[in-house]
């Protein structure tokens, strides 16, 4: 299982996203599954859609245990994490 965190601004645009996911791709295998937190879950669900790749919906609680490299102050507030898709 190969998963792509996302973590993004409401309202992101599909075509951003799917761009977001190229880039991060490269010279990486492909991935099998798209993550996100909860409340995101509808804004990542039209890009599993399209890649026909199921999404998996990751509760605010479990990110907040999780050490992220980076640390963004709106993730933090919002999450108690310092990063979405990292985490």
């Amino acid at each position: 299982m190969i998963v792509a965190g996302f973590g993004f601004r409401a309202g992101a645009p599909l075509e951003s996203l799917r761009a977001a996911l190229r880039l991060a791709q490269r010279g990486h295998p492909s991935v099998t599954h798209l993550a996100t937190v909860t409340d995101k879950l509808s804004g990542l669900s039209p890009l599993g859609q399209a890649l026909d790749l199921p999404v998996l919906a990751i509760s605010p609680e479990a990110l907040s245990s999780v050490a992220t490299p980076t640390r963004s102050v709106a993730s933090l507030a919002a999450y108690a994490s310092g990063s979405v898709a990292e985490a």
